[in-house]
């Protein structure tokens, strides 16, 4: 039997940013016991069938500065890469619920910020998925910044309250795209990725 094929796609419109939203919420709900953060600007969404299966969120600058900027303290002179509001993307709300999707999720978020002329990008994640990512080849630059948890709302903060508390990183895009290209790429002439971005 030949298998289902997932498609990775931008919710564009209204029912599927609204699909989106619950499936990120319920896994938020699962396993952080809080609401996630509002949507992104842009939501990568994962599909089996009619069914999400994976979500990754992007955000660009608006005002010059990026939603994460809201909860996250630094100094931009000591960024690990260069900061520059207008070549920064940010990634979150990164969910999957099948196996091997989540690095053709990434794949396809860093493909697209890229094309949109962003360098770099923001990333907060727990250790587990820093490893995750570390060890797929992806680098992460640590970046030297203090948490302000009273600007995030009540009902989203146990993300951050429950042990170990997420990082703030720095990648860069181009380096993320030609060490994932090794994994997305088969996946996509196999035919068990199709994006359509």
């Amino acid at each position: 039997m030949k298998k289902i094929p997932i498609v990775i796609k931008i919710a564009n419109s209204n029912y599927e940013r609204e699909k989106a939203i619950k499936f990120i919420d319920r896994l938020a709900l699962k396993y952080y016991q809080c609401h996630a953060p509002p949507l992104s600007q842009i939501i990568l969404t994962a599909y089996s069938k009619k069914q999400i299966v994976g979500s990754l969120g992007i955000n660009f600058a608006k005002n010059n500065k990026l939603p994460i900027e809201k909860h996250w303290i630094f100094d931009h002179n000591k960024t690990p890469l260069p900061y520059r509001a207008s070549k920064l993307a940010e990634y979150g709300r990164w969910f999957a619920t099948q196996p091997n999707i989540s690095f053709a999720l990434y794949f396809s978020a860093a493909s697209y910020v890229l094309q949109n002329g962003k360098k770099y990008a923001f990333f907060e994640v727990k250790d587990s998925i820093a490893r995750h990512i570390k060890h797929a080849g992806v680098k992460l630059f640590l970046i030297n910044a203090q948490l302000l948890i009273e600007n995030i709302e009540k009902k989203r903060r146990n993300y951050y309250l429950i042990p170990p508390t997420p990082k703030f990183y720095m990648t860069d895009n181009e380096q993320t795209v030609e060490t994932l290209r090794k994994i997305a790429i088969p996946q996509i002439q196999s035919g068990e990725i199709i994006i359509e971005i």
